[in-house]
């Protein structure tokens, strides 16, 4: 599977906190599962993290978003990821590790997947997925 993480910062320019971190996690783990992953960011320089490429050329979302099989977004990018999964016909998986999402304008709608980081934050997203396996 090819995927492509569509977020506002990642290591290693941007260790913001947990969120880039998990997500930079578990990128490592589809890669060593032999998945093909590709960050695409607006912070940092174009290089490899820990063997994950990073592109920081936003000219590249559209073709980046057809070589993709799903797109992983969070935070402050989540609109911007479901514009362009829209448009290229992609599922979207959402890491959801606050409450805050509306903070981050964020407009809840069913998720093709949504990923959370603890039981407490799922009962505070109420309205994100469609159909939640325990």
């Amino acid at each position: 599977m090819k995927i492509l993480a569509y977020v506002h910062g990642y290591p290693p320019a941007h260790n913001a906190g947990s969120d880039e971190m998990m997500l930079h996690t578990m990128l490592r783990q589809l890669q060593q599962r032999g998945h093909e992953v590709q960050v695409l960011t607006g912070t940092g320089s174009n290089t490899t993290y820990q063997g994950v490429s990073i592109c920081i050329d936003l000219v590249q979302e559209h073709a980046l978003a057809d070589w993709c099989d799903i797109i992983i977004t969070h935070l402050s990018w989540t609109q911007r990821a479901l514009v362009l999964a829209g448009l290229h016909r992609k599922p979207v998986a959402h890491l959801i590790h606050n409450r805050s999402l509306r903070q981050h304008g964020i407009i809840p709608r069913p998720s093709d997947l949504a990923v959370f980081n603890c039981w407490a934050t799922y009962r505070g997203a109420c309205g994100l997925c469609s159909d939640v396996r325990d």
